[in-house]
């Protein structure tokens, strides 16, 4: 690729960013065009495939950082297109990760469940306790946090509404 073709992709791949930012919110439609997609594959047909990766990542990171609402939804979708392990070793690791992740993403309602899920796969008292004391010291520093700790609508997660009520006596 020449000097001017490499022009031409940035300015079309900075375009397509700009469009994302400014065009994408403003016409509110019901199925957004994704112009962060277009710039990557734009970008990831011009350039060799471990650079394309650096610049996926990079547009992702930067993306996930603009919006602070979304803000390691990326990662827990990510976490969502892998299947549960069915060893309780691999089990228990993938749910404390799952909740470790969603706790620290500002998801403590998505890490209770995931940490109360770990402890099916628990086998020895000892390794409950820790559970349990995690899950209470996470919950108290997200409700110290004013992180919302109350269950989804249409949920039957109860436990999770006392996990909210125990968390804010404990703050208070």
């Amino acid at each position: 690729m020449n000097l001017g073709g490499a022009i031409r992709a940035l300015i079309s791949f900075l375009i397509f960013v700009v469009l994302h930012y400014t065009l994408r919110p403003l016409l509110g439609w019901r199925a957004p065009m994704d112009f962060l997609v277009l710039a990557l594959l734009l970008a990831a047909v011009r350039v060799r495939p471990a650079t394309a990766a650096v610049i996926g990542f990079l547009l992702g990171l930067v993306s996930d950082s603009l919006a602070p609402d979304a803000l390691g939804a990326g990662a827990i979708r990510e976490l969502d297109q892998i299947a549960v392990p069915t060893s309780a070793d691999q089990a228990q690791n993938y749910w404390w990760i799952r909740g470790r992740s969603a706790f620290l993403t500002g998801h403590p309602v998505e890490g209770t469940r995931a940490l109360v899920e770990r402890e099916r796969w628990l086998t020895d008292p000892v390794s409950v306790g820790a559970n349990r004391a995690e899950l209470y010291s996470r919950v108290r520093s997200a409700a110290e946090r004013g992180q919302p700790l109350s269950a989804p609508r249409r949920s039957h997660w109860h436990w999770c509404e006392r996990a909210a009520q125990l968390a804010h006596r404990l703050a208070v």
